[in-house]
């Protein structure tokens, strides 16, 4: 069992403060590139499920810890963009481009898996500068 951790800067100001998404996924219909929650998915919906923390809010912008249960190509990016609240500087799924920030606002922070040989091992990504710096902006 494979754990994995990210936190993300999405647009405007989450309401609730955790909870979890479960929309299945699919390639859209209209961009074989992108994926997509709903009717306009080509093909075989796939079940994808992601929690999500709030770290921190502004007025603009939340911070999120965000843990996907399933691993879907894309699933943090759509989920977010499911619930009206695209990653920030997310081309593909959104055009807002914020805080600063020049990739798409996501960063792997932690991985928790368990070694063939029994041991649990978790590996942690300290967060970066644009995070710090667009941290200070909320």
């Amino acid at each position: 069992s494979i754990q994995k951790t990210y936190f993300s800067f999405v647009e405007g100001r989450m309401e609730k403060q955790e909870g979890s998404i479960e929309l299945p996924m699919g390639r859209s219909r209209s961009d074989f590139r992108q994926f997509t929650t709903g009717a306009d998915a080509r093909g075989t919906l796939h079940k994808a499920e992601t929690h999500f923390r709030v770290l921190k809010k502004g007025s603009k912008y939340s911070l999120l810890e965000l843990s996907p249960k399933t691993g879907r190509t894309h699933q943090l990016r759509v989920h977010m963009k499911a619930l009206g609240h695209p990653i920030v500087s997310d081309k593909r799924y959104s055009s807002n481009l914020a805080l600063g920030f020049k990739r798409v606002a996501l960063h792997a922070a932690k991985l928790e898996f368990t070694h063939p040989n029994g041991t649990r091992m978790t590996l942690e990504a300290p967060l970066p500068a644009d995070f710090e710096a667009a941290k200070s902006l909320l």
